[in-house]
Parts: structure tokens; C-alpha cells; sequence
């Protein structure tokens, strides 16, 4: 199977409303442009795979269960033709009260694990993927992985020159033990043949961010990149 490009997507803040370690599906609301940008960039042939820290199962605020149910939750209401592809998720942190979970790990963005384990799972060409998110931690994982960034400029971080909020790397090797229970989700969608985007030259400079309103904006900002 032929590489694919792929879109990768931060969750909270970016495709739903960041109410807070938000995990119940009642709370779930699809932030507003977010159906119909995926759609296009679905539609253009770009894998849809998600990339979340969820600390709070480390926390103990919620268990691995409830990531699960949300994230089939939100494909529901994207509908077939927004549907993410593929779902992971870092259920670490080092200051967690769930033992098992209470850690540093490599799959914590902004360190790229869960980057590597979407790779080894799909077909990816990175040269002509993106990294959308709101935060400057999402930027950070995306220069790391090797990803063009799209900032959303609504985002609740403020927009920094620098990212001396982010931590060094911890390794670029998804973990041994980031088998499926860890990362990757079962409420991905499965993955159906999709018309590959001509394959022009690749973004020019990786580490440029763009910035987009809102994820139509962003989608029509990579339209543009994608064939400059």
C-alpha cells in the first residue's frame, strides 16, 4: 500500500471544547468548523489520526474505559465522512496516583511516541504530514516528529516566540510496553481507500507554523501549502 500523508490532531481544544480533563460523554461538544475541515481533509486523502495526553487516568480521574467511550463518542457525531482514523493516547504522568500509570513516558507528547506508533501501524509519509493544535506543545511535537505544525490562533496558551515551557525529549522510541491497551484505541474507524492528494513538493520548512482560525481555516491553510 502506498504511503499516505496524514493529519495529525491534537483532541482537546482542538476538536472538542477543553472543559477540563474532559472524559464523561455527555460533555463531549464537537468544537464549531471542526466536522467540515476534517471532512475536506478526509476527502483529500489525508489519514485523520489523533494524538492525545491523558493524564488524567494516571490521575485517577477517570479510567482507560472512559478515553475509549469518548473517543467512539466524538467519531459518532463526526459522522463517516469526518471520522478520525485512528485514536492514541498517553494515559502517563509522573505525578500520577494510579500506579501503573505513574511515570514518565516517551508517548507523552511533546516527545514523539505516539508519532512512532502511528507510523509503525500506517503507511505514512511524513514529508507531506501535519500536526494540528492549539497549544505550543502541540508545535513542539510536531517539530520533533518531523511534521509541518498548524497552530489554531484561538487556542488558550499564549502564542510565545520561544517554547521554554517544553520539556527536553525523553527518547524518540515508542515504549515496549505501549502495546494496545496503552496507545492506540479501539474506537478508531477503519480505514477505507481514499484518493491520495498529487503528491507536489513537500512544505518547504518543516519548523514554519502556520496559523489557522479554526480547523476549515486550517484545512484551507494546508491546501494552499501542500501545492506551493
Amino acid at each position: 500500500m502506498a504511503a499516505r500523508p496524514c493529519i495529525f490532531l491534537d483532541r482537546d481544544g482542538t476538536l472538542v471544547e477543553d472543559k477540563g480533563y474532559v472524559h464523561r460523554v455527555e460533555d463531549l461538544v464537537v468544537l464549531p468548523h471542526v466536522q467540515a475541515g476534517l471532512a475536506r481533509l478526509k476527502t483529500a486523502g489525508f489519514l485523520l489520526i489523533v494524538v492525545t495526553n491523558q493524564s488524567g487516568v494516571a490521575r485517577g480521574l477517570y479510567p482507560e474505559s472512559a478515553v475509549h467511550a469518548f473517543h467512539a463518542a466524538l467519531n459518532q457525531q463526526l459522522g463517516a465522512a469526518a471520522a478520525i482514523d485512528a485514536f492514541y493516547y498517553c494515559p502517563y504522568h509522573v505525578d500520577g496516583v494510579v500506579a501503573e500509570f505513574a511515570r514518565e513516558s516517551p508517548l507523552r507528547k511533546p516527545d514523539i511516541g505516539m508519532f512512532e506508533a502511528a507510523r509503525g501501524d500506517h503507511e505514512i509519509d511524513v514529508e507531506l504530514s501535519y500536526m494540528i493544535g492549539d497549544r505550543e506543545l502541540d508545535v513542539e511535537f510536531a517539530r520533533r516528529a518531523g511534521l509541518r505544525p498548524v497552530l489554531l490562533e484561538g487556542g488558550a496558551t499564549p502564542r510565545r516566540a520561544g517554547l521554554s515551557d517544553v520539556k527536553p525529549a525523553l527518547g524518540h522510541e515508542a515504549p515496549s510496553d505501549a502495546g494496545p491497551a496503552l496507545c492506540r484505541d479501539p474506537a478508531s474507524a477503519s480505514l477505507e481507500p481514499a484518493a491520495v492528494m498529487p503528491r507536489g513538493a513537500a512544505p518547504a520548512n518543516k519548523r514554519s507554523v502556520l496559523l489557522a482560525r479554526d480547523m476549515e481555516d486550517a484545512a484551507e491553510q494546508i491546501f494552499a501549502d501542500a501545492h506551493s
